[in-house]
């Protein structure tokens, strides 16, 4: 079914196969359609000089907000002129993976220099040390040097011996940077290189470890806005560092106090440990997005009466609500994630798109539908006795009745109420499966972090009429047919029995 759109050559993108009309594109609706037609007026006065960098502003942002990844590479598939034009917007968009152990793939971007200056998010998987039989592909450090303009990296290592070699290569200045090492103690020389490539303008680190973290240094940290080391050194809680917005954490908590009331500056606050953030008073009062609370306090008003600005708040445990008063204060909160049910939920405030809800039942669900009428997405969390299967899920696109435990939910009864969201998500073979508000089984694979999902409109050969997708499903044209379908873009993943739905660009 996506054969189309598989990377099977190296000259796959350089002759196009596909030939599709130039109307068979998805456009995200709310937009002016004055801003739409000036993008359709761009691809068809295209000219074979035409580039994106010579197109007009406004055009270039009515591309990037109307036509969707899938739906720019149908463009480039039209015709020649298209396909140059578009080619550097395409490749800025692309999260590009560069695998060490793949010598095809360095091979293919030996022939692609020009082209790699415009990606802007790059995936490295450094596998050697794995095996005797894994070696480096010839050419991979020096391919990584050609990467000059990206923004976000991601760093696989599997042992720290072989990470000073890639942080060497490297001649970008990334924003943001996240690391995985999987095994073997930090070298000296590795963490040096590191925190040079660091010091090169890196704003949020990631950093994945089975050791905790202790080389980098408080004059290391000044710089960041944004810090995720699940295992630390005690001293960075110690740190006044002004720059700094957001911080994910799993341990010494105890200390997190302390830490808050030197950097009142902190906006975003997620734990990872189970047993919460303790309560912080008048701390933090720019707080606007924090996970893994143990109460409410953090929505109650501070000692001068004013409320933070939360957008996000997520309880990590049971906890007594707040009055009902208290949530008109937050008129910003956009999702909500508890344990207990609420006693009444229609003092919810209406910015509030997102609700999970840990522990739940039929009639819980009823009353959430009943007295909250702008949810985008419900989650019912907690497993409701449903018992571990061998039994594989169905293909997502697929209808709710191909699922036998949907019998003894009411769930249609769910996606018939007018105020049911986009998506519900429910408990199934003690997997999350989240369903669409017409009934279609949506899952996103677990490679595949969840974001908010976007409502698409699909444009065909029917005048005007533009016919409307539910969220969390999209519409491709597969052999003159609008089929429904999930599709999930990667460069130089395969598709296996085991992974299905992991399909490659």
């Amino acid at each position: 079914m996506f054969s189309d759109y598989k990377l099977k050559h190296q000259n796959d993108l350089i002759e196009p196969q596909m030939m599709r009309t130039r109307q068979e594109w998805m456009v995200t609706p709310g937009h002016p359609k004055s801003h739409l037609i000036s993008c359709l007026l761009f691809v068809s006065s295209i000219r074979k000089t035409t580039t994106m960098d010579t197109a007009p502003p406004d055009t270039i942002n009515a591309i990037q907000e109307h036509l969707d990844f899938l739906s720019i590479r149908r463009l480039m598939s039209t015709c020649r002129s298209y396909f140059t034009a578009l080619e550097p917007f395409y490749w800025s968009r692309i999260k590009l993976t560069v695998c060490s152990d793949q010598p095809d793939i360095v091979s293919w971007l030996f022939n692609k220099k020009v082209l790699v200056e415009h990606v802007r998010e790059l995936y490295i998987v450094e596998v050697s040390g794995v095996s005797d039989t894994v070696d480096v592909a010839p050419g991979f450090h020096e391919c990584l040097s050609w990467f000059i303009n990206v923004d976000k990296i991601h760093l696989n290592v599997n042992e720290w011996k072989n990470a000073h070699k890639i942080f060497e290569a490297l001649k970008c200045k990334p924003r943001e940077f996240s690391i995985h090492i999987n095994n073997s103690p930090e070298m000296i020389d590795q963490t040096r290189a590191l925190r040079e490539f660091l010091h090169r303008g890196v704003r949020s680190i990631n950093v994945s470890c089975p050791q905790p973290i202790d080389f980098l240094t408080e004059d290391d940290l000044q710089r960041f806005e944004s810090i995720c080391t699940p295992y630390t050194d005690r001293s960075l809680f110690t740190y006044r560092l002004p720059n700094l917005r957001k911080i994910e954490l799993s341990e010494h908590l105890d200390l997190f106090n302390s830490f808050a009331a030197l950097n009142p500056q902190i906006t975003h606050v997620t734990n990872h440990n189970l047993w919460g953030i303790p309560p912080f008073g008048d701390l933090l009062p720019n707080l606007q997005h924090l996970v893994g609370a143990v109460d409410y306090g953090a929505l109650m008003p501070m000692s001068d009466g004013r409320f933070r600005p939360m957008e996000t708040f997520s309880l990590s445990r049971d906890a007594t609500p707040p009055p009902a008063s208290i949530w008109a204060a937050h008129s910003r909160l956009k999702s909500l994630s508890i344990h207990n049910g609420l006693p009444d939920y229609s003092h919810l405030p209406s910015s509030l798109t997102d609700l999970s809800i840990h522990r739940w039942s039929y009639v819980e669900v009823d009353k959430v539908l009943s007295q909250v009428a702008n949810l985008r997405y419900l989650a019912c969390v907690g497993s409701m006795g449903t018992e571990t299967t061998s039994v594989p899920l169905p293909r997502p696109g697929t209808r709710l009745e191909q699922f036998q435990e949907v019998k003894n939910i009411p769930l249609l009864r769910w996606l018939n109420h007018p105020n049911c969201p986009s998506t519900i998500e429910i408990p199934i073979r003690c997997l999350s499966v989240q369903f669409t508000r017409d009934g279609f089984y949506c899952n996103t694979p677990w490679f595949v972090k969840r974001t908010n999902k976007l409502r698409w409109m699909i444009c065909s050969l029917q005048g005007d009429r533009w016919v409307e997708a539910k969220e969390g499903s999209i519409w491709i044209f597969n052999e003159e047919q609008w089929e429904r379908a999930s599709l999930y873009l990667f460069l130089n993943d395969k598709r296996t029995d085991e992974n299905p739905d992991y399909h490659a660009l």
